[in-house]
């Protein structure tokens, strides 16, 4: 193999190194953009729902709520809200969430207060 064949492989090969790192960049920060916008999406829609007890944890399109109810049936309309989250990118909208899943724990209901007058 001559210098100048030698030379152009190597420009060949260090080009695509850089186009792949470039490529990496630019896929890892439009993921943690799409999850930052799936988060607010999804914690508005539950805002809008009069359920902003429910806290939200994001892991790419996996989300996991979790909070304490404050009257029964909340727990399934949290889960519902999250599941149908639609977010946009450009023209195309999509499900927020990949996968919800929740851990609301037991409900208890409010205690009766004693007022003496």
């Amino acid at each position: 193999m001559n210098s100048a064949r030698r030379e152009a492989t190597i420009w060949r090969i260090g080009t695509a190194l850089v186009l792949m790192g470039m490529l990496f960049a630019i896929g890892t920060a439009l993921a943690e953009r799409l999850e930052h916008r799936a988060d607010k999406t999804i914690r508005g829609a539950l805002e809008r729902e009069g359920l902003a007890w429910v806290k939200v944890e994001m892991d790419g399109r996996e989300v996991q709520l979790s909070g304490q109810r404050t009257a029964l049936g909340q727990g399934s309309v949290a889960l519902a809200v999250a599941r149908e989250a639609e977010c946009a990118l450009l023209v195309v909208t999509f499900p927020c969430a990949g996968r919800v899943t929740a851990d609301f724990g037991e409900y208890e209901p409010p205690r009766p207060v004693d007022v003496d007058l």
